[in-house]
């Protein structure tokens, strides 16, 4: 109303009159800091050592940052900032992939479907990523099988699936932390390039993909694949230190399948489009998952986590779909998760995956809940010793942090667990976004936290 009004007005005046202009602006100074101060008591709360250990941090001023701190005994948050709001995972996505994978696949890998008919067979993918993939041991006894067959093999393809997951970097095709996704993946869906030496001749597996690599001295890189094909150009003179090793995704479709099972098995294998899949195919047995589980999260493979979450796909759900997979857990099993996942891939590559640190912690809770501290230990890097934490956060007395990264421009995450030395197993998830340069100061103020942490709770 007017009265109220024109007695604020008098107020103020008589204000200014008694204080001056120079004391008012001293009085609102005051009232900013004070609403930052009840700002900062919104998003930071819990341990006060901790909490000052955080505040003076220089390494974490200037960019955003959470974390959360948790103790799955006694159904305790021990420290929070902004934990409850949203950073870009990175490949803590795998986090969320690991226990897809746990819950819906047994002890080892689909590698294969296939039906008889007569003295034919026909056989189809299951998004096995261990075929002919050199990093995990036995992963070739499936096409053995095949290799050893009596009648005619027909590749019968059943199911498709975008080749590059939503948010994904466009430009990053050529580049082995992207290869593609596919139904019945070989060779890692990428070649494998080695030079030992200056005089030494360039070594290709498959061999296969020897006829499309020509040398280019004019090559802006030392080796650049064309984007929608496989074609391969290599510049020597850009190839300085030796030995020289590359891994380049190839562009995956039926007939170069078809192509690399006829020259790796060394027999005739054709294409059976229109095959009437049964419903309860016959399936041939791969390899163990706990050996992918720990590629997976020790070296954080993309390419494994992608082709797990759609085998994860088929075996539960009956459908070939990362997205559908994705919904179904997020209703079901995380349904309970302090704040909503906006998660779109396996691997952590999409730009569009974005979790809370409260909820990272909670599915870390679940995973110590399923399969206790012994898988996490064999299976996440450990501080100081193993996978990409291997020069990080180690202790003299051994490891005492096993956790998970997860890395983008700008952007690096950690969470996992940290043993202290009271004995208690702790539960965390730092997340980082808007930095400039490199994670390094970042994660050495992480691995202050962490050792006082460890010492001190």
């Amino acid at each position: 109303s007017r009265g109220v009004w024109e007695g604020s007005l008098n107020f103020s005046r008589r204000f200014l009159h008694l204080y001056g202009m120079r004391n008012l602006w001293m009085i609102l100074a005051l009232g900013i800091l004070t609403g930052c101060g009840v700002h900062r008591a919104v998003v930071s709360s819990g341990d006060r050592g901790l909490a000052k250990v955080v505040n003076d941090s220089e390494g974490l001023r200037g960019h955003d940052f959470g974390l959360a701190l948790y103790d799955p005994d006694s159904d305790q948050w021990l420290y929070q900032r902004q934990s409850d709001q949203y950073f870009t995972p990175a490949s803590n996505t795998k986090i969320l992939t690991l226990c897809t994978a746990l819950m819906c696949l047994g002890d080892s890998t689909t590698a294969l479907y296939y039906a008889q008919r007569g003295d034919t067979l026909y056989f189809w993918g299951a998004a096995d990523p261990s075929l002919l993939f050199e990093p995990i041991p036995g992963a070739s006894r499936a096409l053995q099988i095949l290799q050893e067959h009596d009648g005619p093999l027909y590749y019968a393809p059943r199911y498709e699936t975008d080749k590059f997951g939503p948010g994904w970097s466009w430009a990053d095709y050529q580049y082995a932390y992207q290869v593609e996704r596919s139904e019945m993946p070989l060779y890692g869906n990428r070649i494998d390039l080695r030079i030992g030496a200056p005089d030494s001749d360039l070594e290709v597996n498959p061999p296969y993909f020897s006829q499309y690599i020509t040398v280019n001295p004019g090559a802006p890189y030392s080796i650049e694949r064309l984007p929608f094909a496989n074609a391969f150009e290599i510049n020597p003179d850009r190839i300085r230190r030796f030995p020289w090793e590359r891994a380049v995704p190839f562009s995956v479709d039926d007939y170069l399948l078809m192509e690399l099972l006829r020259d790796t098995l060394g027999r005739q294998v054709d294409l059976a489009y229109g095959f009437d899949h049964p419903d309860e195919p016959e399936s041939i047995t791969g390899v163990p998952l706990d050996t992918l589980y720990r590629r997976l999260m020790q070296q954080s493979d993309n390419f494994i986590a992608e082709q797990l979450l759609l085998q994860s796909a088929l075996t539960a759900r009956d459908t070939f779909s990362a997205e559908a997979m994705i919904a179904w857990m997020q209703d079901s099993v995380f349904r309970q998760l302090p704040d909503s996942l906006q998660w779109f891939d396996g691997s952590g590559l999409s730009r569009y995956n974005l979790f809370t640190p409260r909820s990272v912690v909670r599915v870390l809770e679940q995973l110590l809940d399923e399969r206790g501290m012994p898988f996490v230990q064999e299976i996440f890097p450990a501080g100081g010793v193993s996978g990409t934490i291997a020069s990080w956060y180690g202790g003299a007395d051994g490891p005492f942090v096993w956790a998970k990264t997860g890395t983008l421009r700008n952007k690096h995450c950690l969470s996992g667990f940290v043993r202290t030395r009271s004995g208690r197993t702790l539960i965390f998830s730092f997340m980082h976004q808007n930095y400039i340069g490199s994670s390094s100061r970042a994660k050495e103020e992480m691995e202050v936290i962490l050792n006082y942490i460890h010492d001190r709770f």
